[in-house]
């Protein structure tokens, strides 16, 4: 493909766009079923659906128990696992705990 040819990745992007909208658009009104070993999901395809509920107002969330002493690198990574899970040190060695036990035949 020639460099005059070639698509930027915001053109790749609307096309792709589009190809899925004329995709979505040719199922409207039929009944899709997907299958996998979970299960099976089966849903209508619909050209717009208005929430029956209106959505939550804005919450008001805060952070206890936390300092903000990390460095601006590895802060928000920090403040993720924080909220995450708790002691994630703890989950991390009841994690590895259980694998031992799998692998070793144990329980």
């Amino acid at each position: 493909m020639s460099a005059s040819t070639e698509l930027t990745s915001s053109e790749c992007y609307s096309v792709k766009k589009a190809a899925a909208v004329a995709k979505v658009q040719g199922l409207l009104g039929r009944e899709v079923v997907m299958q996998n070993v979970l299960g099976v999901v089966m849903w209508k395809v619909v050209a717009e659906l208005t929430p029956s509920i209106p959505p939550p107002k804005c919450l008001k969330l805060s952070v206890n128990d936390y300092t903000f002493d990390h460095e601006s690198k590895t802060l928000f990574a920090s403040l993720f696992l924080h909220l995450m899970c708790g002691n994630w040190q703890e989950k991390v060695q009841l994690l590895n705990n259980a694998i031992h036990e799998y692998n070793c035949g144990v329980g």
